[in-house]
C-alpha cells in the first residue's frame, strides 16, 4: 500500500506554489528573486518532502522533477563567511531550470488524480501506525506467534475492512485459548464459548490461593466479554461483522490477552 503524510505534502505544495508564483512574476518583469540562503534551505527541505511524497504515492514524474530541482539547489555554493541573511546571484541558465521546474512541479495533481486516495481518520492513524505492539509488549512476549494477525487486525480495522479484521483477532484468540485450556488441562476447546467457560469456572472453584483466584477470574471475565462481543455462540466467526461490532470484538480481545498475558 502507498503511503503518505497529507500534511506535510500539503504544506510543501503550499509554500512551492508561491515560491513558483515569485519566480514567474519576477520573471515576467526582468527581474531575478532575492534569494537569502536561508530560503534556499527553506525551499530545498519542501522539495525534499515532496519527494519523499512522489516516492510514497508512486509519482515517478513528480520526484524526476523533484530530484532535478534538488540538484540545481544543491550546485548553489555558499561561501566562507556568508550569513543566512545573504543571497547568492543565480546565473541565468539556472534561474530557468529552478523557474520552469517549479511550475512543472505544480502539476503534481495531475499525476495524482490518477492514484485513489484514501484518507485516514485520526484514530484511524493511529490503530494503522501501531503495527509493533498494538496489545502491549507483554503480549507480544507471551504470544510472539500471535503478532502478525494482531497487527493485521490493528490495520484492517483502520481501513474498515471489519469481517477481515476479526478473522485476524480470531487466529491470535485461538492461541491464547489453547494456552487456558493448557494450564487447566481442559480438552477440545474448540466448542461453543458458553461449555469453555463453563469448563474454566470448574478450574477456578479448585483454586485455593486468592491472589491466584482472583487473577484468574479477571481473565475468564475478559474471555467472557470476547464471548459477547463475538455474538456466535461456536467459537468461530459470522460471516458478516460491522465497524462497530469489529471494534468491540477488538477491545474485548485486546483486554482478555492483556490480562492472560500477565499469567503465563
Amino acid at each position: 500500500m502507498l503511503e503518505a503524510d497529507a500534511g506535510r505534502i500539503f504544506t510543501a505544495i503550499g509554500f512551492l506554489n508561491t515560491t513558483a508564483a515569485m519566480f514567474k512574476i519576477l520573471d515576467g518583469q526582468g527581474k531575478r528573486p532575492v534569494i537569502c540562503y536561508r530560503d534556499i534551505e527553506q525551499i530545498i527541505s519542501e522539495i525534499c518532502e515532496i519527494r519523499d511524497a512522489a516516492q510514497g504515492l508512486d509519482l515517478p514524474m513528480a520526484k524526476l522533477v523533484s530530484d532535478e530541482l534538488l540538484s540545481e539547489f544543491t550546485r548553489i555554493s555558499r561561501p566562507d563567511g556568508a550569513t543566512d541573511d545573504d543571497g547568492p546571484k543565480i546565473p541565468d541558465s539556472s534561474f530557468y531550470r529552478i523557474s520552469g521546474g517549479l511550475e512543472r512541479l505544480q502539476n503534481i495533481n495531475y499525476e495524482a488524480s490518477t492514484r485513489l486516495l484514501l484518507g485516514l481518520d485520526a484514530a484511524s492513524k493511529e490503530l494503522w501506525e501501531c503495527s509493533d505492539a498494538p496489545f502491549g509488549s507483554a503480549v507480544v512476549e507471551k504470544f510472539p506467534g500471535c503478532s502478525f494477525d494482531i497487527e493485521e487486525a490493528s490495520k484492517c480495522l483502520a481501513v474498515r475492512r471489519s469481517t477481515a479484521a476479526v478473522l485476524h483477532l480470531s487466529r491470535a484468540l485461538e492461541a491464547a485459548v489453547q494456552r487456558i485450556a493448557n494450564h487447566f488441562e481442559i480438552s477440545n476447546v474448540s466448542r461453543e464459548w458458553g461449555k469453555l467457560l463453563s469448563d474454566i469456572d470448574a478450574a477456578l472453584k479448585k483454586i485455593t490461593e486468592k491472589e491466584k483466584k482472583r487473577a484468574w477470574s479477571e481473565v475468564r471475565s475478559s474471555l467472557w466479554h470476547v464471548k459477547e462481543a463475538w455474538r456466535n455462540p461456536s467459537m468461530h466467526p459470522i460471516q458478516k461483522y460491522t465497524p462497530d461490532e469489529a471494534e468491540d470484538v477488538y477491545r474485548a480481545a485486546r483486554a482478555f490477552m492483556r490480562h492472560l498475558a500477565r499469567l503465563v
